[in-house]
């Protein structure tokens, strides 16, 4: 680029090399992050432009790619350089001032930190107050709150500006002075007394060990703490500031502070010259500070400068025309103002409540609607629970329940909505989605009902009918979001500082909604989300493979979106909601979430994964029920079978891997096991268990690095790594089980359309025999193994040849368990005498095995046979209470008063 060397021409330092790790831990840096859809960078340029600065130079240190490729499309004349160590913002403006001062830029000099959102109202004030004052430096500053991080502008009674001094500087020096009129008082002091001033100085333990540290260490132990050893940890003249040479103490100084420093200054080139020759890091810190330039140049003979520099404040009229952020709320606080701005020029702001009257009542409304049932109202209700008079009367109750609860606790005057979210349950299709397969969902009368009114504050209270398992909790949303990695959510959510929070608060149900919230409310940035006031009532078994986790996130979403008026497709919703999961349990499966949104009443819903794609609906079938019967598992047990899921994960990734490097010819037909068919690949199904046979039995980890070619050992080392891995992975049966189990799950819901619900039940019994441990015969439990060796496959292939409808019909893929062997001999137990009712249809496994439940097809005038035999065959024995849910398909989630569809 051209330099101008007019005396005209101002050229602009920006200050781009900061990481900002108060906004988490991106790698991104802080002035990429967007504004209202534009990086920061991007914007403060634009406005720089737009006040005739044509020389721009950034400051690049870590991250410098991102910083260049931000703004090198939109500016391709800026310059740049590099600031190689973080040395401060005195290096920082010294390393983008040597190339104008080389080139000999002759023009007044802007320097500017990246992180700002400024306008041009707050630009041109700095530059006519300069030429105006006729001053060598002139700086930005404003009359903000004094609860403001941002540094002290001291001015004497004349208007001389004594210097610029950090918030945190004033502080510190406050505690040191009162720890030393303490100790002066007490022989000791408690070191939990000590902590919590130091605390109460500098929030940040971490900041406070730098700035402090043989204070910090004195305050990390424990009991009392001699006066001579907190004088000792504090530095001589730490309870002073340096103002000019002369000592200050902090309370003086204090009252000549009215200003903040807004960071946006102007120097004379020779100035700014002269003060960067004298510029050094304070004592004690590594780092070079851009303030202590402006000091030097307001306190010219202590530091040797000839003549009298003129350093100027310059109000701005209106302090949000410069604003900057460090934190995630702060960035928050600033899109919503340039929202506003923009909405203001365009359209009026859409009101926070977009709700109409049928969804929006007064909490009074509500019950007497509840208690009457006036025509109207009851038929709304038939369309999410159907006509079965019995179910609608308990429903009814509940929504008293938890609506009497909300007014005891908030008021009943207050106007509320009410959300729903249903359980829901995968009939068939169970651990092969992430693998490409199918699943069929229903959705169950078993619910999340939530309450839910509108705060004026960022505050969310949270009450639960069932007190005593879920005490009353809160959560500021503001203080949440302040620890928010703004830039990915997945990064934040599964960092160590959530991770340790999730762990510390395990059960802790609030944080369902805190997680549906905070992912909101980071999609929606421009967006101030209003605090809530919510009462939940449920009925969803935990640990049941009902979803009870995923609905009350649904129903959280659903009341957030409702109260604040946003918009958002049903395919986002998923999303959100789905890496809203990962904030309380590390995954973000949209398995029960599909079913919770999309399937209508009374509805079976077959969904493909990978691509997501939702292929048909069908109706469940007429005059039955789904059975839902827990066995009382001990709990140990989901870890066990959660560390086997990752195994099995693992066996599926591996034998694709050996699949496609044995049959290349095939290779790019196979994205996932789901693939492994006949109609994909386009062969035999006789060929197809060909090609299994090329599949090992087992395989320990080097075994199979020796059988796969080099090419794969990246893919190798990642699937190794995401478990612990077993001495021999069965690679041949789970091979058989994820094909056979694709099958099977896009089969099942043409089978139940087409009423053949004879074998429905069959093939829910070959899928259960994937998960097998033992099998009931004679009232006693034998162990059960299955196999998939050679000769298994070739009499598979001999079925096929020999043309007998029997035998071809035995060998189908989807006939075939395979193994994966999440089930344990207890619910082997209860499947088989379930399945040996009469009126039974089929029985299996229900969850991916860690709830210890089974699911049962069950005609309706079956039920009370199958709670007998379960009662007196197996929970009896056993000494269990009977735990059996008999559930009716009912409607999705939503916001209860809108029409919804059956």
């Amino acid at each position: 680029m051209v330099l101008s060397h007019s005396s005209d021409a101002i050229a602009c330092i920006v200050l781009c090399g900061g990481r900002g790790t108060r906004m988490g831990p991106s790698e991104i840096p802080k002035v990429c992050f967007p504004i209202d859809g534009v990086p920061a960078i991007v914007r403060a340029i634009r406005t720089y432009r737009a006040c005739r600065i044509e020389t721009i130079v950034l400051v690049v240190g870590a991250g410098a790619h991102h910083v260049i490729e931000t703004t090198g499309r939109e500016f391709p004349d800026l310059l740049f350089t590099f600031q190689p160590e973080p040395r401060g913002t005195g290096d920082a403006a010294r390393v983008g001032f040597a190339p104008l001062d080389k080139m000999g830029f002759s023009g007044p000099i802007m320097i500017a930190a990246g992180d700002k959102l400024v306008e041009a109202e707050a630009v041109d004030t700095l530059k006519t107050e300069f030429y105006r004052s006729g001053a060598d430096c002139a700086f930005l500053v404003s009359r903000k709150p004094k609860n403001t991080d941002l540094g002290r502008v001291a001015v004497d009674n004349s208007g001389r500006v004594l210097g610029i001094f950090e918030t945190s500087d004033i502080r510190l020096a406050k505690l040191y002075h009162a720890l030393k009129r303490m100790v002066a008082r007490k022989k000791t002091i408690a070191s939990q007394q000590l902590r919590d001033l130091c605390l109460s100085t500098i929030a940040d333990p971490e900041k406070l060990a730098k700035r402090a540290p043989a204070l910090w260490r004195l305050a990390e132990n424990h009991g009392q703490i001699s006066a001579q050893a907190v004088r000792a940890a504090i530095p001589p003249a730490a309870e002073t500031i340096d103002v000019g040479g002369a000592a200050m103490v902090p309370e003086d100084l204090e009252g000549l502070c009215k200003l903040c420093n807004e960071s946006f200054y102007m120097f004379d080139p020779s100035a700014l010259a002269e003060a960067f020759r004298r510029l050094t890091p304070r004592p004690g810190r590594s780092e070079e500070y851009l303030t202590d330039a402006v000091n030097i140049l307001a306190h010219p003979k202590r530091y040797g400068i000839k003549g009298e520099p003129a350093v100027a404040p310059v109000v701005v009229a209106s302090p949000s025309s410069i604003q900057g952020f460090n934190t995630p709320d702060q960035l928050m606080a600033i899109e919503q103002y340039v929202s506003r701005n923009r909405a203001r020029q365009k359209v009026p702001l859409r009101p926070a409540i977009g709700l109409g009257r049928a969804s929006f009542r007064p909490v009074s409304e509500w019950l007497h609607l509840f208690r009457a049932m006036p025509p109207r109202f009851r038929s709304m209700l038939r369309g999410i629970y159907g006509d079965n008079p019995d179910l609608l009367k308990e429903r009814a109750r509940a929504y008293v329940r938890a609506l009497q609860r909300f007014a005891r606790r908030y008021g009943a005057g207050r106007r509320a909505v009410i959300v729903r979210a249903p359980g829901s349950v995968n009939l068939m299709g169970r651990h092969v989605d992430n693998r490409g397969g199918y699943v069929n969902l229903m959705n169950v009368a078993r619910e999340i009902i939530m309450i839910a009114s509108p705060r004026d504050d960022d505050a969310f209270a949270l009450a639960n009918v069932d007190r005593a398992a879920y005490p009353d909790t809160e959560f500021s949303l503001k203080r949440e979001v302040s620890q928010l990695d703004w830039d990915d959510w997945l990064s934040y959510v599964q960092s160590d500082r959530v991770r340790r929070m999730v762990l510390d608060s395990k059960g802790d149900w609030g944080n369902y909604v805190k997680a549906a919230v905070l992912r909101l409310q980071q999609s929606f940035r421009h967006v101030p989300l209003r605090g809530m006031n919510c009462v939940v009532h449920g009925n969803i078994p935990p640990a049941a493979g009902l979803g009870a986790s995923a609905a009350m996130l649904v129903a959280a979403s659903d009341a957030c979106i409702a109260l604040n008026g946003l918009s958002v497709s049903p395919r986002a919703f998923l999303d959100l909601c789905g890496e809203g999961e990962w904030y309380v349990s590390g995954a973000g499966q949209t398995r029960n979430r599909v079913g919770m949104k999309i399937g209508g009443r009374g509805e079976i819903t077959l969904v493909r994964y990978l691509p997501f794609n939702v292929e048909r609906s069908v109706a469940f079938p007429k005059n039955h029920l789904l059975a839902i019967c827990h066995c009382d598992i001990p709990r140990r047990r989901s870890r066990v079978v959660a560390g086997l899921k990752r195994q099995q994960i693992a066996a599926f990734d591996l034998a694709l891997l050996l699949i496609k490097d044995r049959f290349p010819q095939y290779a790019h037909l196979l994205d996932h096991l789901r693939d492994l068919n006949t109609i994909r690949l386009g062969i035999s199904l006789r060929q197809l268990y060909a090609m299994l046979l090329a599949v090992p039995e087992s395989a320990g980890p080097d075994e199979i690095r020796g059988l796969l070619s080099s090419a794969h050992t990246d893919k190798l080392d990642a699937i190794f790594v995401s478990h612990d891995a077993p001495k021999a992975y069965d690679l041949r049966s789970a091979t058989i089980f994820c094909a056979a189990e694709c099958a099977r799950s896009e089969r099942f819901s043409e089978l139940v359309a087409k009423e053949q619900l004879d074998e429905v039940g069959l093939l829910m019994a070959r899928s259960h025999d994937a998960e097998r441990l033992a099998s009931l015969a004679d009232g006693k439990l034998a162990p059960y193994a299955w196999q998939a060796g050679d000769e298994y496959l070739h009499s598979l292939i001999a079925d096929l040849d020999s043309e007998d409808p029997e035998r071809v019909l035995r060998a189908q893929l989807y006939m075939q368990p395979g193994r994966y062997g999440c089930g344990a001999a207890e619910i082997d137990a209860m499947v088989d005498l379930a399945a040996s009712v009469p009126g039974v249809v089929g029985a299996q496994l229900s969850g991916v095995g860690i709830a210890g439940c089974i699911m049962v097809l069950v005609r309706d005038d079956a039920v009370d046979r199958l709670k007998r035999t379960l009662r007196d065959e197996f929970y009896r024995p056993r000494r269990l209470r009977a735990d059996i849910t008999v559930c009716t398909p009912i409607a999705r989630a939503g916001v209860l008063g809108h029409r919804v569809s059956s």
